[in-house]
């Protein structure tokens, strides 16, 4: 019974609701008082707009507001599809990128590891060669004592014992073990282990390689002191010494380079070797220099010459014999070529005379600063280009000393300096391409000096063979 009153009672609450008209004179009530009680005054369009915004949303729902997460929940339930699916991609790509990774990494640890062993036979390699290398330096020492007495050699005997030396220390350094296997658990460790190798087989080859340098000097020195003592020993050597002092100098200094020859490989030594078996080889020479300038010196004496001829033939023949003594082969030839080129000026009577054939006459011009020049004059000076002739009328070489080289030569044409006044009248003479007024001095017979015209600029002109 008590079922039957509630369900009637709840029907009624319901019937209630659902009575439309009822609601609305209940809401117009209540809004009018609400109104009234706020002193506002209520229009019947007022209360009638208030009841119709009231009942417009009667049935309506209103979601409430939701925070942070309740709005991502709710957008993932809305859109369950979508994640799902994107994340279901999300985990098969990431299985992809760990099996790729898993599969990079693995490469990597076989490149490295192939890498390693490649190091290491590279190692190995250089090991043999060096081992080679000391080998044959070995037995290259023991050739060097075997065919040589170190002790006869000073100079070898520290070479030999620093090459030992550095020997016994490579074969400390060209130690060289490493695992039997290299894999990913060791390779780190032994690509550290040849590095460290590495180092020491650099430091290894540096050393050799200085031994390789001093064996090259000992034998270059053991050769050169043999060389020497058979120069010393030869019959040359015997026979020369007591002719030519400088020999024994020259030897004695060769000696003392081969005490030396340890600070330069014997370079030094060599070069002295050199220099005394080029003496040895001149000995003849200079003998028959020295047999050349006796004739010349008494060919001269007989002429009778004036006392400064006699005074500048005697400097001469002293300077070549003091040439011939220090073995000086080269100046005492040029000496004896030019006292012997000499003789045919000296013994004739000759006439100088200005050429007509292509320069007659010749100016220099300096300018001022460039110092003394010539006789000391700075600015213009003039020549006239003469020749020697014999009665006969042949050219005969005339030596001059160039006022301004300096040199000495026998010339058949050279320069005699004329002034200026002189100058200008042989251009006036040659102006018809022939000089008719050409002789300026004259050469007596057995002497050197030459008698020149007042047309030269002094009885001692400048001369000169270049122009």
């Amino acid at each position: 019974m008590a079922i039957i009153d509630d369900l009637r009672h709840r029907q009624l609450l319901v019937n209630d609701h659902l009575d439309l008209h009822q609601r609305r004179d209940e809401l117009s009530l209540r809004l009018r008082l609400f109104y009234t009680g706020q002193g506002i005054e209520a229009t019947d369009e007022l209360i009638e707009r208030g009841v119709r915004e009231h009942f417009s949303k009667r049935l309506a729902y209103e979601a409430p507001k939701l925070g942070l997460t309740g709005r991502l929940v709710f957008k993932l339930v809305s859109n369950r599809k979508v994640v799902l699916r994107r994340i279901g991609l999300g985990v098969f790509v990431c299985v992809v990128a760990g099996t790729v990774w898993t599969g990079l990494k693995a490469g990597y640890l076989h490149l490295q590891v192939a890498s390693v062993e490649s190091l290491a036979d590279e190692a190995a390699l250089g090991v043999t060669g060096l081992r080679t290398e000391a080998a044959r330096q070995r037995e290259m020492v023991s050739s060097l004592t075997s065919t040589h007495t170190p002790g006869d050699v000073p100079a070898v005997g520290p070479l030999l014992a620093d090459v030992q030396q550095r020997l016994e220390e490579v074969a400390k350094l060209l130690t060289f073990r490493l695992p039997d296997q290299i894999d990913q658990s060791n390779y780190v460790e032994t690509e550290a282990t040849i590095n460290g190798y590495n180092a020491n087989f650099r430091y290894a080859k540096n050393l050799l390689w200085r031994n390789r340098e001093a064996l090259v000097a000992a034998s270059g020195i053991f050769e050169a002191t043999q060389s020497f003592r058979q120069l010393i020993a030869s019959q040359s050597y015997k026979d020369g010494v007591s002719r030519y002092p400088s020999l024994a100098a020259k030897a004695s200094e060769a000696e003392q380079a081969l005490l030396n020859a340890e600070a330069d490989g014997g370079k030094e030594a060599l070069i002295k070797i050199d220099q005394l078996r080029s003496f040895l080889n001149n000995l003849l020479d200079m003998d028959v220099l020295g047999n050349k300038i006796t004739a010349l010196d008494a060919a001269y004496k007989r002429m009778g010459l004036s006392r400064n001829d006699q005074m500048i033939i005697a400097s001469m023949v002293n300077s070549t014999r003091n040439a011939i003594k220090d073995m000086d082969l080269d100046k005492a030839k040029e000496t004896v070529d030019m006292l012997a080129g000499m003789v045919p000026y000296a013994e004739q009577e000759l006439s100088i005379d200005i050429v007509s054939t292509g320069n007659s006459g010749i100016q220099r011009t300096y300018h001022a600063g460039r110092g003394q020049v010539g006789n000391g004059e700075v600015g213009t000076s003039t020549y006239a280009i003469v020749q020697a002739t014999d009665a006969g009328g042949n050219v005969v070489r005339v030596p001059v000393n160039d006022a301004f080289t300096q040199g000495r030569k026998l010339a058949s044409q050279f320069g005699v300096r004329i002034s200026g006044e002189e100058f200008q009248r042989l251009t006036k003479d040659k102006a018809d391409g022939q000089v008719d007024d050409g002789h300026i001095g004259d050469k007596p017979r057995n002497s050197l000096t030459i008698d020149w015209s007042p047309r030269t600029q002094s009885s001692h002109p400048s001369m000169i063979y270049n122009w």
